[in-house]
């Protein structure tokens, strides 16, 4: 059995034909779960074959990545690269998150290119991302989340230029305020999700 039907589908359904429903919410959600687990296990593969197989090949390890991946898997590099990405992610392996998580690979991969692991539980957590997703729906999320961090980016390195100005005779701290700036400039161009929160921790610990 599947969890509560929603109300407005019980309103449109036959009170005798809510079972079937609750039938195929559950086998296309367990069918879906184990989808997930399915990838995860083929990215587990393939960065295990890609490792071992690159170290025999040596200097045709590209090519024969590339070969091997189109002659014997039947998958192109960028796919392999993603399937990879997704079971790297600590978050995305845990099966207790697959009920939370979109369906389609290109989402998968976006969330797990992004986001840290920590970054993704959080998330996972406070309940940011949910199973009805689109790729679409998870781009905005991604692009609001940038967006914020390149508001928060700004206004640290109007701060910390302040601050360098003010500190300039102190040269051991001029020097870590020139690191931290660079790193907060390199942030808001690259928008750099997992950066963030190692440089802003960096930060408080200087300006202390």
């Amino acid at each position: 059995m599947s969890a509560t039907i929603d109300a407005t589908l019980t309103k449109i359904t036959p009170e005798d034909k809510l079972p079937l429903l609750h039938r195929f919410a559950g086998e296309i959600t367990g069918s879906f779960r184990r989808s997930i687990d399915a990838l995860i296990a083929t990215g587990g593969h393939l960065t295990e074959a890609k490792d071992q197989l690159e170290q025999i090949w040596q200097k045709s390890a590209a090519f024969g990545w590339k070969l091997f991946l189109r002659k014997q898997c039947h998958m192109s590099e960028s796919f392999a690269s993603k399937l990879m990405a997704i079971a790297k992610n600590t978050a995305i392996s845990n099966s207790q998150n697959w009920p939370k998580l979109p369906y389609a690979v290109e989402s998968l991969y976006n969330l797990a290119h992004t986001f840290s692991d920590q970054q993704l539980q959080e998330m996972l957590d406070n309940n940011d991302i949910k199973p009805e997703m689109t790729t679409k729906d998870v781009k905005d999320l991604i692009d609001g989340r940038k967006q914020k961090q390149r508001d928060k980016a700004n206004s640290l390195r109007i701060g910390l230029s302040v601050d360098l100005a003010s500190t300039s005779e102190e040269a051991h701290i001029t020097t870590e305020f020139e690191q931290l700036l660079k790193g907060i400039e390199s942030l808001v161009d690259t928008s750099s999700l997992r950066d963030h929160a190692r440089i802003t921790s960096n930060l408080d610990r200087v300006s202390q």
